[in-house]
């Protein structure tokens, strides 16, 4: 199914995709999580790039260098994709960090994220699972509280339940 679906790729990207960033991401994430292609995909992320270079697509590409070997070019491709983040797109990589089991890392995007944004208040939910993950469970419903106050009115019951949670001495994370 992925040779059959990175063919059909290849063919799709002839038409209306090849003009935006998204069908070129598109197919190279298709590629990452179907572990196949990675050169192939590399080609791809790199005409996302030149159609519109933004933090997806420097992604993207910083996950297939890493893959094929290409360390130190997938951490300068990074620190661009970082450089180009907004506030919700750090907080989704660091959520993406912690999924991966690097607390320390995602620690430091969530640390990052709140000095450049510190008036929005997804920043502090991620301080706090950050916080979570180290057993630090004081620090985090202190920083769950920030964000609560901070918080739209539908996110409320939302952090409110994360707060109940690290009360209770449990981890937010899982």
């Amino acid at each position: 199914v992925p040779k059959t679906t990175m063919e059909n790729l290849k063919l799709q990207l002839r038409g209306l995709q090849a003009y935006s960033w998204v069908g070129w991401n598109d197919a190279a994430t298709y590629a990452i999580e179907n572990k196949t292609g990675y050169e192939e995909a590399l080609k791809w992320a790199d005409n996302s790039i030149q159609n519109e270079e933004r933090f997806e697509n420097l992604n993207t590409k910083a996950q297939l260098l890493r893959l094929t070997g290409k360390t130190a070019e997938a951490d300068a491709t990074m620190a661009k994709a970082l450089d180009k983040a907004g506030p919700l797109q750090l907080h989704n990589y660091g959520r993406q960090l912690l999924a991966e089991k690097k607390p320390a890392e995602a620690t430091k995007i969530f640390q990052r994220n709140a000095k450049e944004n510190p008036t929005v208040w997804f920043v502090y939910v991620g301080l706090a699972r950050a916080q979570s993950a180290a057993g630090k469970f004081k620090d985090a419903a202190k920083n769950t509280k920030e964000a609560l106050s901070r918080a739209p009115e539908p996110q409320k019951k939302y952090l409110q339940g994360l707060l109940d949670k690290l009360e209770a001495g449990k981890d937010i994370n899982s």
